[in-house]
């Protein structure tokens, strides 16, 4: 539920509780009168890769609003999925990945952040979606992704498990639609200060690039030789600067 979930049994088969915005308020709150985490001139990075980066930025300005004293840092890693038409017409809702964020408010009772859901009012489950997001977060944050990511084509394009991955229209769709689109929301970021941007284009079997070492200390040569390690270390000890390194010509496969 990205820890945004607040909602008791959803009755039927499977009868779920979803409790991950209490959980995530409770442990941060446990850390800091506990473990005095978070206290006056602390720097807290919030980080989630996939479904945790969307967690993430989702937490950012409630992670914040706990720590007052503190300096937050949000780390988003593969969290940014464009909000565009998938290729085939799907057999049932949701239609497109933006009707995902109306299912997570109904199904698990998603918690959005209230700036987000003001700024979204006619459907505050854009607030799943980063760039619906990013304007409303009142934390520096850094943002990690590979634009060729299969995880997040899979995800936008609501792709059933017989999609060939060479199928020419799912091709055509990602060349002419996904990589646009989500080039737009990454080349826009990292031009001020407290937005810092990694964006590189991988194989698409590459996913997130923080919780491999090997990818998350892999110097890359179109980056000055500079890994994504030490860039968001220096990002981070430099105060959140505007950072901004992107691949350029990317294309799939």
């Amino acid at each position: 539920d990205f820890f945004s979930g607040d909602i008791g049994p959803t009755g039927g088969s499977t009868n779920f509780r979803f409790r991950g915005a209490k959980i995530l308020a409770a442990v941060v709150q446990t850390l800091n009168s506990q473990y005095d985490i978070g206290k006056a001139g602390d720097t807290v990075v919030l980080s989630g890769s996939s479904a945790g980066a969307v967690g993430a930025f989702v937490n950012a300005n409630r992670v914040r609003a706990l720590l007052p004293g503190a300096s937050v840092l949000t780390l988003i890693d593969a969290g940014v999925y464009p909000d565009i038409a998938p290729p085939f017409p799907p057999s049932s809702p949701p239609n497109a990945v933006r009707e995902s964020g109306a299912v997570a408010l109904g199904y698990w009772n998603g918690q959005v952040d209230a700036d987000c859901a003001a700024a979204n009012a006619a459907d505050p489950g854009l607030c799943y979606l980063f760039e619906h997001a990013q304007s409303t977060l009142k934390t520096p944050f850094f943002v990690a992704q590979n634009a060729k990511d299969r995880v997040g084509i899979t995800n936008v394009g609501l792709l059933e498990s017989d999609v060939r991955p060479d199928d020419p229209t799912l091709t055509a769709w990602i060349n002419d639609d996904y990589l646009p689109a989500i080039g737009t929301i990454l080349s826009g970021l990292g031009s001020s200060a407290g937005q810092g941007v990694f964006a590189t284009c991988d194989s698409p079997a590459v996913h997130t690039l923080s919780t491999a070492t090997a990818l998350w200390e892999r110097s890359i040569s179109g980056f000055g030789g500079r890994s994504l390690e030490t860039t968001f270390a220096d990002w981070v000890a430099a105060g959140s600067p505007a950072v901004r390194l992107l691949a350029a010509g990317c294309s799939y496969p």
